[in-house]
Formats: C-alpha cells, sequence, structure tokens
C-alpha cells in the first residue's frame, strides 16, 4: 500500500475484486502475511511480461518519435569485461546517442532482472540454466574453461615453468582455493568436477567477486584461484596460469535475452558485434 500510495483497506478491496474477477484465490492469507497460490504465480509471470512488453513498446514509440537511440543496458559476467568494450565503441560510433550502462554478475543475479525488463540481455554461462523456466531465449557466444592461476613463485609455478613439468589434478590437492566470483553454482562445479577426477574437495578459503582483491590475496600464499579463460588478462602482474593435464570448468557462453527485445535495432547489432569480435580474437579462447 505504501508503493501504491493507497489505504491498505483500498488495497484489500482490490485484491478482492481481482479475485471475483478470476474466479480463483490469487492470495493466501496467514497469520504472518500473504503469499500467492498457484493461481496467483500464473498472474503474476504474465503480468511481469505485460509489464516488460509496455517498456519495450515506450522505448520503440520514443525511438520512433524522437530519432533517439535510447538507453542500453547489458548484464555481464568477467568472461566479457575484457570482450565488450570494442563492441561498446563500435556501437557507440554507430549511434552516437545512445547511453550504455553495464550491470555485473552472475546469470542467476542477472536472469531476473531480464525477466523484469530491468536489463536487456545478460552474457554469461549457459550450464545449468534452464530458459524455459525464465522464458529467455539463449543464444551461443562462445565455449569457455576456467584456468587456475598462482603466484609466480608458487611451487606448482615452479615445477612448470623450471622443471618443464605439466600439472596434474593430484598435484593441486595440498593447496587451498581463492574462489572467484562469489556463486554457490560455481563451488558445486568446482567440487563436482574434483570429485570425478577423483580428487578431495576443494579447500576453498575465500570467495571473491572483487578480482583485485582476490589477486592481492593470491599474492599472500601458495593458494590456487580460479578464473575464466577469456579474462586472464585482468589478472595483475606477479601471476602465472598452470599447465592443466585437463580441461578445468568448461563450459558454454552467451547471450540470454526476451525474444521481442531485439525488435530495438541496437539490442540485435549489439549482439551481431559480440559475436564478430569473439569469431574475430576469442575463437580458441
Amino acid at each position: 500500500s505504501r508503493i501504491l500510495h493507497i489505504s491498505q483497506s483500498a488495497l484489500t478491496k482490490n485484491m478482492k475484486k481481482l479475485e471475483f474477477h478470476y474466479s480463483a484465490s490469487l492470495f493466501q492469507r496467514h497469520s504472518r502475511g500473504v503469499r500467492l497460490t498457484e493461481f496467483g504465480k500464473i498472474l503474476y509471470k504474465r503480468c511481469v511480461n505485460i509489464e516488460r512488453e509496455y517498456r519495450y513498446a515506450e522505448r520503440e514509440i520514443d525511438i520512433l518519435r524522437r530519432g533517439k537511440s535510447g538507453h542500453l543496458v547489458i548484464g555481464l559476467g568477467i568472461s566479457y569485461s575484457v570482450i565488450i568494450p570494442p563492441v561498446l565503441n563500435r556501437l557507440y560510433k554507430r549511434f552516437p546517442n545512445l547511453r550504455i550502462s553495464l550491470v555485473s554478475g552472475s546469470v542467476n543475479d542477472l536472469l531476473p532482472l531480464l525477466v523484469t525488463g530491468e536489463i536487456d540481455f545478460a552474457l554469461g554461462g549457459g550450464h545449468h540454466i534452464d530458459v524455459d523456466n525464465f522464458g529467455v531465449v539463449f543464444e551461443k557466444i562462445i565455449d569457455i574453461d576456467h584456468c587456475i592461476i598462482v603466484r609466480t613463485n608458487h611451487p606448482l609455478a615452479i615445477k612448470q615453468q623450471v622443471k618443464k613439468q605439466r600439472i596434474t589434478m593430484g598435484d593441486l590437492q595440498p593447496y587451498a582455493w581463492i574462489q572467484f566470483q562469489y556463486s554457490h553454482d560455481q563451488t558445486v562445479e568446482i567440487q563436482d568436477f574434483l570429485s570425478k577426477h577423483a580428487q578431495p574437495p576443494a579447500n576453498i578459503i575465500l570467495q571473491s567477486n572483487f578480482l583485485r582483491t582476490a589477486h592481492a590475496f593470491l599474492q599472500m600464499g601458495d593458494y590456487l584461484m580460479n578464473i575464466p579463460r577469456p579474462a586472464l588478462s585482468e589478472t595483475q602482474p606477479g601471476a602465472v596460469a598452470l599447465d592443466l593435464d585437463v580441461a578445468f570448468l568448461g563450459f558454454t557462453s552467451g547471450a540470454f535475452f526476451v525474444a521481442d527485445a531485439q525488435k530495438i535495432p541496437y539490442i540485435r547489432i549489439c549482439l551481431n558485434y559480440i559475436q564478430d569480435e569473439v569469431r574475430q580474437n576469442y575463437i580458441h579462447a
């Protein structure tokens, strides 16, 4: 009622009128408040889509009426932090009036924002994501794997550089981990990967979305840190990637978007530019 700037009694009356209209209980009332019934969840999901479509309609009309490009909001993970700058520069040259905002986060964090129309599309890993459940489209861009980095004087770096020996999964066992990106899903993926290669669970002592913080901590001890390979150039000097005998945490990455979003011209063009950039410079990432 505070959000709508109406009284609580007026809101309750409107809720009852809505239930009467649909001849169904939309709200389950209990001592601690109100929650949606299965009928209510269906209506809410459709209303979110209606609101999103209304926002797109306003933007399309504004583009036609004013001849302006508008505002593009992109959600992206660390894998795209290096890929995206030349894409944005190319896009800006074509649409000089376009305003661009970047929102960082994992795909699981970004998808709810995509569904509600707060971002236009999200870039990230497509693994373990049921796009049908969110009502969005996934377009593959690149296959990516993570690499493991250590400080340059780490025993495994010395083994690799001085002794010219490849690093095995067993070599990783004694060392604690820094998990770059605070994500439960990624924690599970790391542990599952190690388990499939007959290794004990990783001793993850730090999880961080802040690359600079994670890298600074890496320099303070004989730790292991995972990072998507395209983002390897983002790390500070003093770290080296291990040459493992197996590919580590491989996954398919791409763009998530609502199908109708492509009706906004610069969104489809931006997605095409990203595909071009990857084909030209990251096809072997």
